[in-house]
């Protein structure tokens, strides 16, 4: 999602890669290693391949031989695993790895969305991070969510989350990325403010069209607000169930994949500028779930802005009104 101001945040330091991790669940325990491949052939399949699947008007993700999300995860750097460790009564998300965000933003978090964000909103039960919006009723028009940002930031490497995303019409959910440090200057040009600075996005789905997923990024010369942004859709076949999402981001390439289906690709230019690549710095976390605005809310025939509010009133109780994360885990590459 993307904000007109980037947010200055500070983050804690980055641990130092371990090669023998303790189990916890069904965390997968790192070896180092991976399976190699010739870049240039495996990319030029990618590339005719996803040509020829917009060509025939398909928004499907589709499996490459060979490019499955690069090579296997390496070692794993930070995970969240959502109660394995921090497991409160009240079921608060652990501090020590989350802030959040709270109030309206500026312009709505600069997409005029709808929604207030709150700490108390996120809860940690069973070992799942829910994420829920509520609608308050018509007395004040008020809708709750929450914002949640990671402690821990990276440079490089490949973060897996596992999730399910809210599903009534009017919700944005996303998970996705900004840099600890947005300063960018290039050209005779220097920005520290939203898209300077640069976005991944993990995944954003836009509920009333809940079968599809968005893998993008932002930067300065590539940017929603231009409509230059480099982003692909996938469209899964079972949206109510669990899936994981996953960026590999190394100094050459972010790619994005979806259950290890590789759906979209974004190449350093390797021209030193970052307002196409600003991708070599520290990034951070963030999760929300937003209401209406811009790109999440459904248009009437007049262009009037509506969500299904009523299905809110639920609020937690309605699973449709809730983003969950089993776990997030990050390795180095």
């Amino acid at each position: 999602m993307a904000t007109i101001r980037a947010l200055l945040l500070q983050s804690a330091a980055m641990q130092t890669p371990s090669k023998i991790v303790s189990p916890q669940r069904d965390v997968p325990q790192p070896d180092g290693r991976g399976t190699q491949f010739d870049h240039v052939d495996c990319l030029k399949v990618f590339d005719d391949t996803l040509e020829q699947e917009e060509a025939a008007g398909r928004a499907s993700a589709f499996r490459l031989k060979g490019c499955d999300l690069l090579q296997r995860p390496g070692y794993l750097v930070w995970n969240e695993e959502f109660g394995a460790k921090w497991s409160p009564p009240d079921g608060t998300p652990n501090p020590n790895l989350w802030t959040f965000q709270v109030g309206r933003g500026e312009n709505g978090w600069g997409n005029n969305e709808w929604q207030t964000y709150e700490e108390g909103i996120a809860k940690v039960k069973n070992g799942v991070l829910s994420i829920p919006v509520q609608w308050h009723g018509r007395a004040d028009d008020r809708y709750t969510s929450a914002r949640m940002v990671s402690k821990f930031s990276f440079q490089y490497g490949r973060v897996d989350v596992k999730a399910k995303f809210a599903r009534t019409s009017g919700l944005w959910s996303a998970i996705w990325m900004l840099p600890d440090n947005p300063v960018c200057t290039a050209g005779g040009q220097s920005g520290e403010v939203w898209p300077w600075g640069g976005e991944i996005d993990i995944m954003e789905v836009v509920a009333k069209d809940p079968a599809v997923v968005h893998g993008t990024v932002h930067t300065e010369t590539y940017n929603h607000l231009k409509g230059t942004q480099q982003g692909r859709m996938a469209r899964v076949k079972d949206p109510d169930n669990w899936h994981i999402y996953t960026v590999v981001w190394d100094k050459d390439m972010i790619q994005f994949a979806i259950d290890g289906f590789v759906y979209n690709r974004y190449d350093n230019d390797h021209r030193g500028d970052c307002r196409t690549w600003p991708f070599d710095r520290p990034f951070h976390i963030i999760m929300n779930v937003a209401v209406g605005g811009n790109w999440g809310a459904n248009y009437g025939p007049n262009g009037e802005q509506y969500v299904h509010h009523e299905e809110m009133r639920a609020g937690a109780a309605d699973p449709r009104n809730t983003m969950q994360v089993d776990w997030i885990r990050v390795f180095s590459r």
